[in-house]
């Protein structure tokens, strides 16, 4: 059961993120069939005198849920993932890094993120670690 109002969360969301050394975003997309909300190719100018170090592929919840529950947002981008296991799993035994990454910025203070079980069986299931920047 979520809590979108979430009292000791301020804002939060999750981000897939794939890494590689020769990562192409193009390819990543057609093989997920997915529009990431970020990407960038091995040395790609990302700002001044500041390169790309490897490849990536990102895909945020930013933008597509509006909750302060961030188990939402994780369960969300699971579900984008949903009956494409198999690519995914591929990418992971080619090499590809695979993570998501939570913000999370408390109200108060006080209180932090929760994950439940069926969630976290579902993140070992897609063989993916979770880690939060929690301010």
């Amino acid at each position: 059961m979520y809590d979108d109002d979430y009292p000791s969360c301020k804002a939060t969301y999750a981000t897939l993120r794939i890494y590689h050394e020769e990562l192409e975003p193009d390819v990543i997309s057609d093989l997920l069939g997915l529009t990431p909300s970020g990407s960038q190719k091995k040395g790609q100018v990302l700002g001044p005198r500041r390169l790309a170090p490897v490849g990536a592929w990102f895909l945020s919840s930013k933008s597509q849920v509006s909750s302060k529950d961030v188990r939402r947002h994780v369960h969300w981008i699971i579900s984008q993932l949903g009956g494409k296991e198999p690519q995914f799993w591929r990418l992971q035994d080619e090499g590809y890094v695979t993570d998501i990454s939570c913000f999370w910025l408390s109200a108060s203070g006080h209180g932090g993120p929760e994950l439940d079980p069926e969630l976290m069986q579902r993140l070992a299931f897609l063989r993916l670690p979770i880690g939060f920047d929690v301010y």
